[in-house]
């Protein structure tokens, strides 16, 4: 006699093939009933003769999913008997609260590329083929469960030979909700920079791309996130244009390929990078520059001085057509002015783009959780190092390690930003959302929490916030609090990027003492300070600073982390040395102004190892203003990196009562510059006296393991010179999923929480 059983599975089930594979592998095994999605992810329902029959189906199930699926949580229960003549895939199901991880963006498969390349193929050369295993998924969800009604591509109807693959139990895209072919296509534009229509035929505008980027120009293409500003990467006139319209003149942009083989000839790629770079998330990964690259790369226009080049390979298939008919490397960045978030609405795209742009290509597929290109680096001991978490990886955080009673939600930092949102069984941690002190910032991060709420149906019982009393986000939170009569947590922030690395490495619980090694630009300290180089410790659930670089002063508000020349200034006078160094740095009546103020006691203090870096780079007459976030530090790096000798000399650094006292290095550094000792030499020197500062508070304070976090570990150099000089005589712990960045903020807040809760 037949039994019935039910089968739920949770986590990344939907958008990656899973109903089709188990109608398939049923229909295999001769079973009888069907597999539906839901809101709470997938259930199956079936009849079997015996409980080791369904064991074994469920096995094969958990044991061998789609390739792109995460199960989480599974359950086998016997049911009510039913009878069932086939399997089938039923009608989707809205009846419960959602569960259920969102499906990332999916890079263009082997499969659909090769189908791009074969002339017989009824797919060939079309931009926008998909299959189960690869195409947009976040970036196009209206609503859950994932079903193309649910989608913006709701409105294409299928063809007959689509509609055909579409319930061929053994086809690739047998329910594949982003299915179209040329028959039945998404239609495509293109425009000239007055909003024209220059073509609507999709063979003609690929012709017409080309033909666009070989005369020079640059063009705004629609991607899965939003638009990108492409041109010919070996121009060096038109990459120069685009730096003069983006007003981005030294921040590197990053280099897009259509194979491979193209990618090796202008970088060193390890296999854990090459890896990444055809992994289905596909995202930017920098890697070291050839000395002469083989493509003809305007490198210097391009990277503006830095030794790393950060390259992705095609990840639409009109991405890859554009490059391979175009045969040579494009700049690709985002389609935005330098600061606000990227464009991903059709209309703003033909209405603001046009300044950038000389031409705009452009799709009926709406985007609604727009997104930047994901951008990781990689040690030389091959660990990955998350730098922009977004497309590919956002915004699902695996496994929930919180156990709240109720959804909490976390608005994160100001500067690269990112919400964290927490229900009973997920964690979602949104895509990378820039700087809020942008005002188009501000409400592409409201849009994308009211989106990713509307999705998962989650009112937040409590909020977490950044202690500052200015952050825009922090704002948002008090008034949201306010208005829905909520309580609200405070979270100082060197304490939340603590409590992240400690959460990301399972260390909450851990009963040793651990050291917090957090080091960033800038966080409202408990004193009212700017703290950014800081040490903590934490043992049975208690957190304390315990030590921290000596407080300089903090000159002219935002115009310091803008300047090096005025960080330097201030470590200068701390020191007790002339000023007269940097005067060829600054016009007379600024360096008499700026005299005059280093003598006047400061109202702000800060121990910002940001700004210490700065301070350093500016001394060592390496640059003086900052175009970008991070500049002075980066160049500080590349020349620490150039040093020829592997040397680990170190500048005497004294820990007094918990402080650094630094200010004989920077005595130090100004002695060996006059006396003409080579500046990548003391570049690398500097990082070392930074990995012995730590080792002085470790060995100090007697802990053996010790966790890193802030932006100034996203430098790849300190974190390889840290792991060389400590990890023989300390457990070294990094971010893993989460960028050192303040995009683990929001994550961090919800850790502190959860470790204070727990005391």
């Amino acid at each position: 006699m037949s039994h019935t059983y039910h089968i739920h599975i949770t986590g990344i089930v939907q958008g990656v093939g899973f109903r089709p594979y188990v109608c398939r592998l049923a229909t295999e095994r001769r079973l009888k009933g069907w597999v539906c999605n839901d809101v709470d992810g997938v259930h199956i329902e079936f009849n079997a003769d015996t409980l080791e029959i369904a064991i074994s189906f469920l096995n094969q199930i958990v044991l061998h999913p789609p390739e792109n699926a995460l199960i989480q949580k599974h359950t086998l229960v016997s049911v009510e008997p039913a009878v069932f003549v086939d399997f089938t895939i039923a009608r989707s199901k809205k009846e419960k609260q959602p569960d259920l991880l969102l499906t990332p963006d999916i890079a263009l498969c082997r499969n659909c590329k090769i189908e791009l390349e074969v002339p017989e193929n009824k797919r060939y050369r079309y931009a926008f083929t998909t299959c189960l295993n690869c195409g947009p998924r976040y970036s196009i969800v209206n609503g859950l469960p994932y079903d193309r009604e649910n989608t913006t591509m709701a409105h294409l109807i299928m063809c007959r030979d689509c509609a055909e693959e579409y319930q061929n139990i053994y086809d690739r895209r047998h329910y594949s909700q982003t299915n179209s072919c040329p028959d039945c296509p998404v239609p495509i534009r293109l425009f000239d920079n007055e909003g024209k229509e220059v073509s609507h035929h999709s063979e003609t505008i690929m012709s017409l791309i080309n033909r666009f980027l070989m005369e020079g120009n640059i063009l705004a293409v629609k991607g899965i996130g939003g638009y990108l500003l492409v041109c010919d990467a070996t121009n060096k006139a038109t990459v120069k244009l685009l730096r003069q319209r983006k007003q981005r003149p030294a921040k590197p942009f990053a280099v897009l390929y259509s194979d491979m083989e193209d990618v090796i000839n202008d970088v060193f790629v390890t296999v854990e990078e090459r890896q990444a770079l055809e992994s289905k998330q596909a995202p930017i990964v920098l890697c070291a520059l050839k000395e002469k690259p083989g493509t003809g790369l305007a490198v210097d226009e391009i990277t503006k001085g830095l030794d790393k080049l950060g390259v992705f390979l095609a990840y639409t298939p009109l991405l890859k057509l554009i490059g391979s008919d175009f045969k040579k490397p494009l700049v690709a960045t985002s389609g935005n002015l330098s600061g606000a978030p990227i464009i991903y609405k059709d209309e703003e795209a033909l209405r603001w783009l046009k300044e950038f742009a000389d031409y705009t290509v452009t799709f009926d597929r709406d985007i609604v959780a727009p997104q930047d290109d994901s951008v990781v680096q990689f040690t030389q001991s091959g660990r990955r190092m998350v730098l922009r978490r977004s497309r590919g990886i956002a915004p699902n955080y695996i496994p929930n390690p919180f156990t709240f009673e109720q959804p909490v939600l976390a608005m994160g930092a100001e500067l690269k930003s990112a919400f964290a949102l927490s229900d009973t069984n997920n964690l979602y941690i949104s895509q990378y959302l820039g700087d809020q002190q942008n005002y188009e910032s501000g409400e592409c991060y409201r849009q994308t929490l009211l989106h990713l709420q509307h999705l998962l149906k989650i009112s937040p019982g409590h909020i977490f916030v950044d202690q500052h009393p200015h952050y825009q986000v922090s704002v948002l939170g008090r008034e949201q609090a306010v208005l829905q009569n909520l309580p609200i947590t405070e979270v100082q922030h060197h304490l939340a990027h603590f409590a992240a690395v400690l959460t990301e490495n399972q260390l909450a619980e851990h009963p040793e003492k651990i050291i917090g090694v957090i080091w960033d630009g800038t966080g409202y300290g408990h004193d009212g300070q700017i703290w950014g180089g800081e040490f903590f410790t934490f043992q049975n659930k208690q957190f304390e600073r315990t030590a921290q670089l000596r407080y300089f002063s903090h000159l002219l508000a935002d115009k310091m982390s803008r300047e090096p020349r005025v960080a330097a200034l201030s470590l200068l006078h701390q020191s007790g040395e002339q000023l007269e160094t940097m005067s060829p740095y600054f016009s007379i009546e600024e360096y008499q102004y700026y005299e005059k103020l280093v003598h006047q006691k400061a109202s702000v203090q800060t121990s910002s190892m940001g700004r210490f870096l700065d301070g350093i780079s500016s001394i060592l007459g390496i640059l003086q203003m900052n175009t970008y976030e991070g500049e002075a530090a980066m160049k500080l790096e590349v020349a620490a990196r150039s040093c020829t000798i592997p040397h680990f000399d170190f500048y005497e650094v004294r820990l007094s009562n918990g402080v650094l006292e630094w200010q004989s290095m920077v005595s130090a550094i100004l002695e060996e510059k006059k006396c003409n000792t080579e500046i990548a030499y003391i570049a690398r020197k500097v990082f070392v006296s930074l990995v012995r500062m730590i080792e002085l508070v470790a060995t100090n304070e007697g802990a053996n393991k010790i966790a890193f976090s802030g932006g100034v570990f996203q430098n790849a150099f300190l974190v390889d010179i840290t792991e060389q000089y400590l990890a023989t005589r300390f457990e070294l712990f990094w971010h893993r999923q989460l960028s050192p960045n303040d995009e683990n903020i929001s994550f961090g807040q919800l850790a502190f929480g959860e470790i204070t809760k727990r005391k």
